[in-house]
């Protein structure tokens, strides 16, 4: 039998946890790969809502030593977020971020370690303002440049 890969997910605040749950049910990532949750605030709930964690749910902060992947949503509150960040940046783990808001990204997205700032490697925006915006940052000329992606959640393809 084929072992899934093992992957993170991590959100908080209720608009980034909404738009990381229809990626992650649209690209059937929670059937693809076995998924270890990091999930606090209204992001528990939401996530209970659309069946991807169990009625229970309580957050475990160990983390598998396994995990090759992380999917995440920026929150206002940062504890939880710099905590995956960190074990991401320490395990070198691909990190795929989806972006709900307009703005401040720069800003909201780095993660400092060592005097060095983490970016994750792909970026998943859910409209063309947003794209825009991204797009503008230019990362591809940061010290660690990432991709940026127009996906609408609600639909099958991309935008681009």
């Amino acid at each position: 039998m084929h072992r899934k890969e093992n992957v993170a997910i991590m959100a908080q605040d209720y608009g980034g946890a909404d738009n990381l749950s229809e990626y992650i049910i649209k690209n059937k990532v929670n059937k693809k790969f076995k998924c270890y949750y990091y999930l606090s605030g209204p992001a528990i709930n939401l996530f209970k809502l659309k069946k991807l964690v169990s009625r229970p749910y309580k957050l475990n902060l160990l983390w598998n030593q396994n995990i090759k992947k992380l999917y995440y949503a920026l929150n206002c509150e940062k504890k939880l977020e710099n905590y995956v960040l960190k074990k991401a940046c320490n395990n070198n783990i691909y990190s795929i971020l989806c972006i709900d808001g307009w703005g401040n990204y720069e800003k909201k997205m780095q993660f400092k370690k060592s005097g060095k700032i983490f970016f994750p490697n792909k970026i998943n925006v859910f409209d063309m303002t947003a794209y825009k915006i991204c797009k503008s940052l230019n990362f591809q000329k940061k010290p660690h440049s990432a991709s940026v992606f127009c996906l609408n959640p609600r639909q099958k393809f991309l935008i681009l």
